[in-house]
């Protein structure tokens, strides 16, 4: 994984405990259904605003980030969840700050 600094984001941004990635990781594949670009896709969750709403992970097979809305329900358009991909940390940092949750 390349290297990224939670620091850059906002307070309203939470680390995954570790005890909390497996949850995360199974509600991304829960949500995706085929033809979205994370679907059966393996992510690492790294990040999680405080409303648990949006989740940042690290996708390792693309070597992408992955900026999620999650829905926390099992969606059949592969619109949703919305997720942003970003090849470089700080372009995804600068995203969500652009978007007012950095």
């Amino acid at each position: 994984m390349p290297g990224y600094d939670l620091s850059n984001l906002s307070d309203q941004w939470m680390r995954v405990e570790p005890g909390r990635a497996d949850e995360y990781r199974s509600e991304v594949r829960r949500e995706c259904p085929v033809g979205h670009p994370l679907q059966g896709v393996d992510v690492e969750p790294l990040t999680i605003r405080v409303f648990l709403t949006e989740l940042v992970c690290w996708v390792p097979n693309q070597r992408v980030w992955a900026w999620v809305h999650l829905t926390w329900t099992v969606e059949t358009d592969p619109r949703w969840p919305a997720t942003d991909l970003f090849s470089e940390w700080n372009d995804l940092v600068e995203a969500l700050r652009e978007a007012d949750r950095g």
